[in-house]
């Protein structure tokens, strides 16, 4: 499921836009990942593109 469109929100820099959030998988966890309006992977505290290894990348819920 994904959310697009957005701009923040409570606790979210206002460059997040998207958020992904998915199923486990064999090889994953259940996680959440937060996205600018390019579709990059960046870090919802400070709206930064961070790369897929960071640990803010994809955030187990």
């Amino acid at each position: 499921m994904q959310f697009t469109f957005g701009s923040g929100g409570p606790g979210l820099d206002p460059k997040v836009t998207s958020v992904r959030v998915m199923d486990a998988t064999t090889h994953h966890p259940n996680r959440i990942v937060y996205m600018n309006g390019q579709g990059q992977t960046v870090n919802p505290l400070n709206g930064r593109t961070i790369p897929k290894n960071d640990p803010w990348a994809h955030i187990p819920w």
